[in-house]
């Protein structure tokens, strides 16, 4: 079974200025609505997007690993642009700021930022508590 190896950029961008810039085979990130995988060649694309997660393949061999939420991502003429309004290395998180989070969602008033902060809050603690995996190369230093 051949492999679909068509590379992209994948611009990764926050409101402070730009972390990274990637050739990448894949990338996985969240949507509002649920994971969304993109490979080269996909169709045009915007999303709003939601809070996990932010995987991707280098053309290089490595694996990259962010926390984001908030944002819009746009595919667009081989180019994966995220501009994600929290982003953080994975391995920069730790169990006790997410719970520490978490907890602070939970003390804020009934409503939308409350139901949306436990949301960002959830999804920050899920990854960081996630087994660490031996093979994955790692992620470059955000710039």
């Amino acid at each position: 079974m051949a492999h679909y190896r068509r590379s992209y950029k994948l611009d990764l961008i926050t409101p402070h200025g730009r972390v990274d810039t990637w050739d990448v085979y894949s990338a996985v990130f969240p949507a509002i609505d649920g994971l969304i995988g993109i490979l080269g060649g996909r169709a045009p694309v915007v999303t709003l997007m939601g809070a996990g997660p932010l995987s991707a393949e280098t053309t290089d061999g490595r694996r990259v690993l962010y926390f984001v939420a908030g944002g819009f991502a746009n595919m667009l003429d081989d180019v994966l642009t995220v501009l994600a309004e929290q982003c953080t290395l994975a391995d920069k998180l730790t169990r006790d700021q997410a719970r520490a989070d978490l907890e602070a969602a939970r003390k804020l008033p009934g409503g939308d930022r409350r139901n949306a902060e436990l949301a960002v809050a959830k999804a920050k603690l899920a990854l960081a508590e996630r087994p660490a995996a031996p093979s994955a190369a790692p992620a470059p230093a955000a710039g």
